[in-house]
């Protein structure tokens, strides 16, 4: 009964993290108009969820009814601390080079995602004194999402924002010639 509780949760688990991830790309890029700044909005969840679930293998952690909460945790901080940075990127390319919009971006609200991030870890940092080992494991892969969540926002992504650019004008200079 528990092995075939544990296949569901991990089957219907890896679903609704996909189904999520999708419709929260679809509303960005709806929002954003703009399907560049949509997709880029979603890749840092993406490659923290990938982040997630390999620490989890390598800790030898298993999604039970805990640690299943896990993705959705990383979506919701994921999506979060992404609309932050690239809506802070969106405000100061209005007046500002694309360089100095990414540094300030980085900067005023790398600097706020870093604290808000770090003091959410510490709360989740008090399971780690936990004797029961799932609530444990459950500390451990929170925290460790949180801060996967932080430095893929603060400094992945402002270069994935900066790829796209480049993108974008090689693009325009191909369709030119």
């Amino acid at each position: 009964l528990t092995s075939v509780t544990v296949n569901e949760i991990q089957k219907t688990q890896i679903t609704s993290t996909l189904i999520a991830i999708l419709f929260a790309g679809i509303t960005l890029v709806f929002i954003y108009r703009s399907l560049d700044l949509g997709i880029i909005a979603v890749l840092p969840t993406i490659l923290a969820s990938v982040w997630i679930l390999a620490t989890m293998t390598l800790l030898g952690i298993t999604l039970n009814v805990l640690t299943v909460m896990v993705t959705a945790l990383t979506i919701g901080l994921g999506i979060d601390y992404a609309i932050h940075i690239v809506e802070r990127y969106r405000e100061e390319r209005e007046h500002k080079t694309e360089s100095q919009a990414i540094e300030t971006t980085i900067v005023r609200t790398g600097s706020a995602l870093l604290i808000s991030g770090l003091t959410t870890v510490s709360g989740f940092a008090v399971l780690f004194l936990s004797p029961m080992p799932l609530v444990r494991n459950f500390g451990i892969i929170t925290a460790a999402t949180i801060i996967y969540s932080m430095f893929i926002a603060i400094f992945v992504l402002p270069s994935l924002i900066w790829i796209s650019n480049r993108v974008k004008e090689w693009l325009s200079s191909q369709t030119l010639d």
